[in-house]
């Protein structure tokens, strides 16, 4: 096969990759930047700062609520607390740290 036949299929998957890739790049761009919102002759520039850092709070407080009422529910960490084997390690961990810093040298107060 020559070039030429072999072109018509090669050329539209490959240039349809590139527009893609151009397209999501921008778009992902546009998502999170800019950090700050831009302004000309003191007007504020559209989708700027970007979506994602202008939703900051919005955003944290929508993903702490399904966290907690979903993904970690207070009943879990209820559980968590008391096994025993938590409980065990927790205490051995006090235990430690607190050992550890109850011999360290301190120097003289005065």
């Amino acid at each position: 096969m020559t070039l030429v036949k072999i072109l018509p299929y090669v050329l539209p998957p490959i240039l349809g990759a590139v527009i893609g890739y151009v397209t999501n790049y921008i778009a992902i761009r546009m998502l999170f930047r800019p950090l700050n919102p831009w302004h000309v002759l003191g007007l504020r520039v559209p989708l700027t700062p970007g979506i994602i850092p202008s939703k900051r709070g919005e955003l944290a407080k929508s993903m702490g609520g399904v966290v907690g009422s979903h993904l970690l529910t207070s009943k879990d960490v209820g559980f968590a607390l008391e096994k025993e084997g938590f409980r065990r390690e927790l205490q051995q961990a006090v235990n430690d740290k607190l050992g550890n810093f109850l011999d360290r040298e301190l120097g003289p107060l005065a």
